[in-house]
């Protein structure tokens, strides 16, 4: 549920899903996608991303070891190759190195990055604040632990104003018993 007073979306594996009255099976230990899109229209914005665990009567918020995010490399950037984990990168052909800028013999530059599954960390979702209400200009990109948030009339980052402005947050939700949610 994404508990709001404006407006908030939610996806569950590439499908939206009724942000409040939803009811669904998980299995414990299997990543579902989730995507939250959230765009502060009325002032004074709050959002929960909460659940009903199986047995319980109430709502609470998801807490961080059930949200789980890409691993991003902002540090050391992989200069010819991707990120696959903290600090670890996969070179393109031709490339190595800690961080890919070592060139093998003669490498294409149109020469595309293996393909590989990166690694996912337990702590939040990754979060890209808009500094308008249509997703149009990234503002700032963080990884928020939880999604509980109550600015008042304040804005919620640096280079977003404290109205008009929206929020997508991505990762992936893991339930730690199987049950409905």
């Amino acid at each position: 549920q994404c508990e709001t007073n404006d407006r908030c979306t939610i996806f569950l594996n590439g499908s939206k899903i009724a942000a409040s009255t939803t009811v669904l099976q998980l299995q414990a230990g299997v990543n579902y996608r989730i995507k939250l899109e959230a765009r502060s229209l009325n002032g004074n914005p709050k959002y929960r991303l909460q659940w009903k665990q199986p047995n319980s009567t109430s709502f609470s918020v998801i807490p961080a070891y059930n949200l789980l995010h890409d691993v991003v490399c902002d540090a050391n950037p992989c200069v010819h190759g991707c990120c696959v984990g903290p600090n670890k990168c996969l070179c393109e052909q031709g490339h190595s190195g800690a961080d890919c800028s070592v060139p093998i013999g003669n490498c294409s530059a149109s020469a595309s990055p293996l393909s590989t599954a990166a690694e996912l960390v337990a702590g939040g979702l990754n979060a890209k604040y808009y500094s308008d209400s249509n997703f149009g200009t990234v503002a700032v990109t963080r990884i928020d632990s939880l999604i509980d948030f109550d600015w008042g009339y304040s804005s919620p980052a640096l280079n977003v104003p404290d109205d008009f402005f929206s929020i997508t947050w991505t990762g992936y939700l893991r339930a730690g018993n199987t049950g409905w949610f």
